[in-house]
């Protein structure tokens, strides 16, 4: 079961992932009544993505919708939810959805109280503000949570648009969005080190340096795992370690806890996984834990 053809979008908030929503389900053939955007950068987006779309007030944009996308952060869900539910811009049989990670039903449960649908529909993909963004959502796999009763619904929904629904009990959602969060937040954290690194070693074009082996990193954690793990760590190779370690300590000294945890985390991983012999990952242990005790010291 799929959404409605004829059921009417509505989205509050015009973040990148609220924009995108907007192009996406304007592509997919359904009526985009209206949005709200507060902000005049939401607004230029608004202007550039979806123009002659009405940008109103989030009650004016429920009382058009049979369908409110809510596209507010986190913390704002609720309180959102609850304005437009006071202000009887919300009734019965209205689909009322989220996309964050985080949140689960809770925060649209004054929604469930007027007998709206909520669901939550995350998709599991990155936005960065460019023309791509509404084909990464349109191909997306969607993490969804509903009451039993409605999974039809949030299904129906994320397959509107092409994506991919895979269900997410409520109670597992904030686990579910920090394995998000260490998948791919922290990546790109990692990547722009590794390139500012790489600057620091000389290379100007780092960033077109290090694609190959990032990608080829990428696709064997995705395929292998544990067992794709490679390196100095891995190996015990415990001087090139203190190598490293020395040598960020003389270019780049705010970069050695983040190397001496992720080298702990490592040698830990390697370890349970029995990648190499115990005895030679507990030394490059016990080298890391000097390190700690030393910088202390400092």
């Amino acid at each position: 079961m799929t959404l409605a053809r004829d059921t009417k979008i509505g989205i509050i908030g015009l973040g990148r992932l609220g924009a995108a929503s907007a192009e996406v389900f304007q592509r997919s053939g359904y009526e985009l009544v209206a949005v709200s955007a507060r902000s005049d950068v939401s607004r230029r987006r608004a202007e550039k993505c979806i123009p002659n779309i009405p940008i109103l007030c989030p009650q004016e944009v429920a009382e058009r919708a049979d369908c409110i996308i809510l596209t507010v952060p986190d913390d704002a869900i609720s309180a959102v939810s609850d304005e437009i539910v006071a202000a009887g811009a919300i009734v019965a049989g209205d689909l009322v959805v989220h996309l964050s990670g985080r949140c689960g039903l809770d925060v649209l449960g004054s929604a469930r109280m007027v007998s709206a649908i909520p669901l939550a529909c995350h998709p599991a993909m990155t936005f960065a503000g460019t023309d791509e963004d509404a084909n990464l959502l349109a191909s997306s796999p969607f993490g969804i949570t509903s009451l039993p009763e409605h999974k039809h619904y949030a299904e129906g929904f994320v397959q509107a648009i092409g994506g991919n629904p895979v269900w997410i009990p409520d109670e597992k959602r904030t686990m579910y969005h920090a394995a998000m969060v260490f998948g791919a937040n922290n990546l790109i954290s990692l990547v722009a080190t590794s390139i500012q690194a790489m600057k620091a070693a000389g290379i100007d074009d780092a960033g077109r340096f290090l694609a190959p082996i990032l990608r080829a990193s990428l696709e064997n954690a995705i395929v292998l795992g544990p067992k794709a793990l490679t390196g100095p760590v891995r190996r015990g190779d415990v001087g090139t370690v203190v190598g490293h370690i020395k040598a960020l300590r003389e270019e780049m000294p705010g970069l050695i806890t983040g190397y001496v945890d992720f080298a702990r985390f490592t040698a830990e991983m390697a370890l349970n996984e029995e990648l190499n012999a115990p005895e030679i990952l507990h030394k490059v242990l016990a080298t890391l834990r000097h390190v700690n005790t030393s910088e202390q010291g400092d």
